[in-house]
């Protein structure tokens, strides 16, 4: 397990960079320690790597005046409460003199936790516009598979998405969607000159396009199950963004991130397969 940081310390209270070494030795070696890991010094000494050093030029005894980078690596197996370990280094760091300032990069057991949350949230996620590429395709009759959004408020932002790029991909405008999207479907884009235009190239004459007019204060899926389905994901789907935006960013889901992802995901799931075992067929 590989670990990488940057550590502002103030080598002014201290003997140099060997001190500093030292120091976070004998921090390493206690949050083992804390977490049933006896393990003897002379390996201790070598799981802690000095990369980097870098002067500050300020003169402010209060203050850091060096960053120094700073590797870990434990061993993959016999480290008990690896997590724990971090954390309880990392927040050691924090609140002890000569150093104040801790930021972690490289973390070997966030890559995996958050590997893992990849993989949840890729099928969910293509789940989710399978059902929802069902109930719009439904809805205009497979008339315009390409343009399933041109009347709602999200398909303003897929202007520069064409048919033949869709096409190429295998995609429709579901995949284009940014991930807080989806509990703004079913909403009616305002009245623009490109929409009316559309309604005129769609419509017979005047009663047929005076009704796609009427139909603006309507929501575009009308049918009551599916309608139902996409209000329902205005509920359950926050906690589900905030995991994959750390995912997509390579953040740590910190406070309740964690706790609220795991209670809206079986939630999510068990609602998306209720809605499509409707449209199963029974071999």
């Amino acid at each position: 397990m590989k670990f990488e940081l940057l550590i502002v310390c103030d080598m002014a209270l201290e003997q140099g960079i060997n001190a500093i070494h030292t120091h976070l030795i004998n921090a390493l070696a206690q949050m083992l320690e804390d977490n049933q890991n006896y393990i003897d010094r002379s390996v201790v000494n070598n799981m802690v790597h000095i990369n980097y050093q870098r002067q500050v030029s300020i003169n402010m005894p209060s203050v850091g005046n060096t960053i120094i980078g700073v590797a870990l690596e434990l061993p993959d197996e016999n480290i008990s409460n690896p997590k724990s370990v971090i954390t309880g280094f990392v927040a050691a760091l924090q609140d002890s003199s000569p150093t104040f300032h801790v930021v972690k990069f490289e973390d070997s057991l966030l890559q995996s936790y958050l590997a893992e949350r990849a993989t949840e949230i890729f099928d969910i996620e293509m789940q989710l516009r399978r059902a929802i590429s069902l109930i719009y395709l439904n809805t205009y009759q497979l008339q315009k598979p390409f343009d399933l959004l041109g009347e709602e408020q999200v398909g303003s932002n897929l202007g520069q998405l064409t048919e033949e790029k869709m096409k190429e991909a295998g995609e429709n405008q579901f995949f284009h969607l940014a991930f807080g999207d989806y509990i703004r479907l079913n909403r009616r884009s305002r009245l623009t000159a490109s929409i009316i235009t559309r309604f005129v190239d769609m419509s017979d004459g005047y009663d047929s396009f005076r009704e796609k007019i009427l139909q603006l204060n309507q929501s575009p899926i009308q049918d009551k199950d599916d309608a139902a389905f996409l209000s329902s994901l205005k509920q359950i789907m926050e906690p589900i963004e905030k995991m994959r935006n750390c995912v997509a960013h390579n953040r740590n889901p910190i406070g309740d991130i964690v706790k609220d992802y795991e209670i809206a995901l079986p939630e999510l799931r068990k609602l998306l397969n209720d809605y499509l075992a409707r449209w199963e067929v029974q071999e």
